[in-house]
């Protein structure tokens, strides 16, 4: 008995072990815009770059919800960046008063809502992705914005 435990033990580490070797990490620095569009890319999404209204270099796609949304690049070293920010907005909705933007950002964790000078509401999440950043983390982060900002736009919508 004694000598199954510790074979069963000892091939629950080797699984475990293999798992974590099996990251794969970003590169140094962090992700460069035609990385982030090159990955979007990969999941079935498109991945536009060019410059926002303000002239910044960003990365645009749509969820499979139907949401469109830019990537937005932050502490930045020549072309790679250690921190991204996904985010979707609209035009004044109805149902985007700040009574309703306090309700989501008291009650959802990772998506938060405000609204701009204009009245727009806007949705952003940032994911710091360097130092130690990998693929996967990516991957879950664009699942959970994906997620988030279905039910953003259906809490706002009123649908």
């Amino acid at each position: 008995m004694r000598n199954t435990v510790l074979a069963g033990a000892a091939v629950l580490a080797l699984i475990l072990g293999a798992g974590a070797a099996s990251a794969r990490d970003l590169p140094p620095g962090g992700l460069t815009r035609q990385d982030v569009a090159a990955w979007l890319q990969q999941h079935g999404l498109k991945g536009d770059i060019h410059n926002d209204s303000s002239g910044e270099s960003i990365v645009s796609s749509t969820s499979p919800a139907g949401v469109n949304f830019d990537v937005y690049f932050f502490a930045c070293s020549g072309e790679r960046c250690a921190s991204i920010q996904y985010a979707g907005g609209w035009t004044p909705l109805a149902l985007g008063t700040p009574d309703r933007i306090n309700t989501w950002n008291r009650d959802k964790r990772y998506v938060r809502a405000y609204l701009d000078k204009s009245n727009n509401v806007w949705g952003e999440y940032d994911v710091d992705i360097d130092p130690g950043g990998s693929w996967e983390q990516m991957d879950k982060s664009l699942s959970r914005w994906e997620s988030q900002i279905a039910d953003f736009k259906t809490y706002f919508n009123g649908g």
